[in-house]
């Protein structure tokens, strides 16, 4: 909860498979809601709906997500909508009313060309599971991540560098961590 009051808001959790990087977001969650400190945001995003928690995660984790938050919350604590498929929601309205939204990179991409429904909510917070998926920073999953609106931004990984220390930068670029998120910065630094 203290690294959402620092700047910038988040971070980035590079643990072993099977640490509780999912459960650890699932209770950061909870918390906040209990804290009432996620309230929708008030604050002037333009046109944006002011919504919740975003999970971006390959497809074949989605009902893992869903079903974690199902068998660790008591029923009815969280609402949470899989938007994902061929009936996922295409209304920014109908995704900020949940309290958490699942759902994958190819649907964040997709809707990146069109300004789909999740690019037209400012979410009180943006988790990418599997972060990794993001390393290649002129792929167009990464712009498209990196241009959602959101107060605080998190990465999950366990492999935050596959190949070269380059591979750091579209993460640090998602999470706004700056001077890092400066393409010649971290080139500076990784060679």
């Amino acid at each position: 909860m203290w690294r959402e009051t620092q700047k910038p808001s988040g971070g980035l959790l590079a643990d072993d498979m099977g640490l509780g990087k999912t459960l650890t977001m699932i209770s950061l969650v909870l918390k906040s809601k209990e804290l009432n400190l996620d309230t929708k945001d008030k604050e002037n995003h333009g046109e944006k709906e002011p919504g919740g928690t975003l999970v971006v995660c390959p497809a074949s984790l989605i009902y893992q997500w869903s079903e974690a938050i199902k068998r660790r919350t008591k029923r009815g604590l969280l609402s949470v909508k899989v938007h994902h498929g061929t009936k996922h929601e295409t209304k920014p309205k109908g995704l900020a009313e949940h309290d958490i939204v699942i759902t994958s990179y190819t649907i964040i991409m997709n809707e990146n060309s069109r300004d789909g429904a999740a690019f037209g909510v400012h979410w009180r917070r943006i988790i990418l599971d599997e972060a990794h998926q993001i390393r290649n920073h002129t792929s167009k999953t990464s712009e498209a991540i990196c241009r959602l609106s959101g107060k605080s931004r998190w990465a999950l990984t366990g492999t935050p560098v596959d190949n070269k220390e380059l591979d750091m930068y579209a993460i640090f670029k998602f999470l706004r961590c700056s001077p890092f998120d400066d393409l010649h910065v971290s080139f500076f630094f990784c060679f």
